[in-house]
This record gives C-alpha cells, structure tokens and sequence, in this order.
C-alpha cells in the first residue's frame, strides 16, 4: 500500500474515533508518528479536532509536546488546543489544559487567532467558558488585512461581527478593560430601551473594519402590528462623546433611527445588492462621521450624497439624509451614568427639499416633514416631496 493511503487510512480512523486501531497502525508502522495532512496538520492536531483523549494521552507518550506546532508552520504557531476549541472538543481541549497547554499561544505573534478566538467565532459557549476560566486573555489581538483595510480581532470584536450576543454578555462580564465595560453598560442600556419602546430586535448586523474610534453594530427590529416599518438604530456611537466641550453638554451623545417599507429586501443575500444595502450603510456612516471629524450631528442637519448630491441607489430618487427628532415617538434616552442620549431619525430627502431647507432654513423643511401625513416614520423611498 502507498504512503498516501496509508496515511489516508490513519487519519480516516482517527476521524472516525478508531483509536485503538490508529495506535495499532502507528505501533505496527512507527514512522507514522510523523505523518500530517495537507494543511501541516500533526497526528496531534487530528485528536484534539476529533476530540480523542485516548489517542492524545498515547501520542504526549511517544514524544509529543501539547503545544505541537504544525508541521512547515515556520510564521505561524497553531497548536492543538487551538484545534480543539474551533471544533468544540470539549473533553480534548479540558485534557489539553489539564497536562499544560497554553491557553494564550500565539497572542504575541498577533497573525492568528487564539483558542478563545476561535471558540467565539464558532459561537461554543461552553468552550468560551472553559477557555477563559482556564486563564484565556480575553483581549488578546490579531489583525486581518493590510494598509488601509487592516483591522484588530479579539474575542469581543469577534462576538460582536458574529452576532452571538449571549457569549458577548459573558466577556464583558469577565472583561478588565474599561473600555470593554463601558461599551457593554453603554450600548445594553440602549439596547434594552429602544426593545421596550418599540419592539424586539431580530437581528444585529455587525462592521468588520470600524472607521472611527468607535464601532458601531446596526440592530434590525422586523415590523409588528403596531409598528408595520422594519426598524434600523444604532448602538455604539454613544460611546463617546461628539465634540466634547465644543457643544452643549445635552448633545454630546447620540444614536440613530431608520425606517423602512415593511417588505424591504433585508436578508443576507438582498444585502449584497446596492439598492437593498444603502440604507444600512448610510446608517453606519453618519454614526461615524462626528467621531471622525470632531463634529456633532442635531435636529436639522442635511447629508447629501456628494454634491450635487446623487440618488442613494437605482431604487429611488432621493439623494440626502436629514437628521430629524422621531416625530410623533417619545425616544430620548437619560442614561443616568452621562445624561441625556439622543436618539435621531434618518429622513431621506429629495433634492427639491434640500433645496427649499437651504434658501428657508432646515427648520422650514423639518416642520414640513412633521405635518406631512406620512409622519412619524417616512418608510416610503419613494414619496412625494413635501415642497
């Protein structure tokens, strides 16, 4: 038999959880201790994946080191336990500490993720639980991309791009960073508030690369009887202060507000396309915009989309965003750790809007839009100007 069927005959035992058969085959053929797959994987990142302590426990006994490194993984240095938290092995990976693995390997290389990382992207709860009371950093760090489209992934970070609220929960919990906390109370007070008063959030979708000093997560309510809108509002943005000591006390927080039709397009594969997805990146950018100017956003201010200002997608003709007060909505948040956090609505405007704000003044245009009998929420892309 060749060596490459001999080894796809061991690594099919070791998958199948034959391991008094994998052992016999090793001990019958000792070179096999060597053998690893494509990916430089060892005989030892194999059982931790498949979650064999038998076969662990006889492979450290023949010489092998828990904190194995992959074969030709000269740059990078992925052990078992890594392995292991990625496929929720519980028992391998609780082996794993048990005899001396290193919860934190690779956190000072910053090229790759940790165990915990790895647990968190999967979404294994009871892995995270075991990683962090086993000693796990929790803000240990490794980065994606270069240049300009570079960004930093830690386990919080990874939670929040995942959506796996409940694991976020537990490292703030367990988190010592301040700035961690502060998020967590921050963007929970929020988040509870704006569920109570208008409804439950289906789902969160989380950036990739945060533009500013803060990240912001976008939170999707689906319509419900009372409220027949898909609602978009952020959390995040209030993590910080707007243009502290430039304006008002009252106004240096704030989050945003969004409507839209009932039978918007809103799945993962609707959001791919440009005429679905505008809202929710326009959303996200004005979020940013004061945390990366040192600007404020209020009641009245105008957005365009260039200028002259172009249509936001090929599914309307409105091409500007006019910060707004919910109209009609009792929506201001006193948070009694920093006061007062504003909540305001989105309103996308035509172009013969802006125009009539510029020459009136964007009090004129906002108290046009509140008398219009399309209050409080403007869901329709495609109504009529109200000049």
């Amino acid at each position: 038999m060749s060596w490459a069927k001999v080894k796809r005959q061991l690594f099919s035992y070791i998958k199948e959880g034959k391991n008094l058969e994998a052992i016999d085959m090793i001990e019958k053929e000792p070179k096999m201790l060597n053998a690893s797959n494509s990916s430089g994987e060892t005989l030892m990142h194999l059982a931790a994946q498949y979650n064999s302590v038998e076969l662990l426990n006889y492979l450290v006994k023949k010489g092998f080191s828990v904190d194995s490194k992959r074969n030709k993984d000269e740059k990078r240095f992925v052990t078992p336990l890594q392995h292991a938290a990625s496929h929720n092995s519980i028992q391998a990976a609780q082996w794993l500490i048990n005899q001396g693995a290193n919860v934190n390997a690779g956190e000072d290389l910053h090229i790759h993720a940790t165990a915990l990382v790895k647990a968190v992207q999967q979404g294994h709860f009871e892995m995270v639980k075991l990683l962090v009371e086993s000693g796990a950093n929790i803000d240990a760090w490794y980065t994606l991309g270069e240049g300009q489209e570079t960004t930093t992934i830690n386990a919080v970070r990874m939670a929040q791009m995942k959506g796996h609220n409940e694991i976020l929960d537990y490292l703030y919990s367990k988190s010592e960073n301040e700035m961690n906390k502060l998020e967590s109370e921050n963007n929970n007070s929020i988040f509870n508030y704006v569920e109570n008063k208008i409804g439950e959030v289906s789902f969160t979708l989380s950036e990739i690369v945060s533009v500013s000093r803060v990240e912001i997560d976008v939170h999707v309510i689906m319509p419900t009887e009372e409220r027949n809108v898909i609602t978009l509002f952020t959390t995040g943005m209030s993590t910080l202060p707007m243009a502290e000591g430039k304006v008002e006390e009252e106004l240096q927080y704030a989050e945003l507000i969004m409507t839209l039709p009932p039978n918007w397009p809103i799945n993962e594969e609707a959001l791919k396309k440009e005429e679905n997805n505008w809202p929710l990146g326009w959303i996200r950018q004005i979020a940013h915009l004061p945390h990366m100017y040192e600007g404020w956003i209020d009641e009245g201010i105008i957005i365009p989309n260039e200028e002259p200002p172009q249509p936001f997608a090929n599914n309307t003709k409105m091409s500007s965003l006019l910060i707004m007060r919910p109209c009609g909505e009792n929506l201001q948040l006193i948070d009694e750790g920093k006061g007062v956090i504003n909540l305001y609505q989105l309103i996308p405007l035509h172009e013969t809007e802006r125009q009539i704000a510029i020459e009136k003044g964007s009090d004129y245009i906002v108290k046009q839009l509140k008398r219009s009998d399309q209050a409080p929420y403007f869901e329709n892309i495609n109504r009529s100007s109200v000049c």
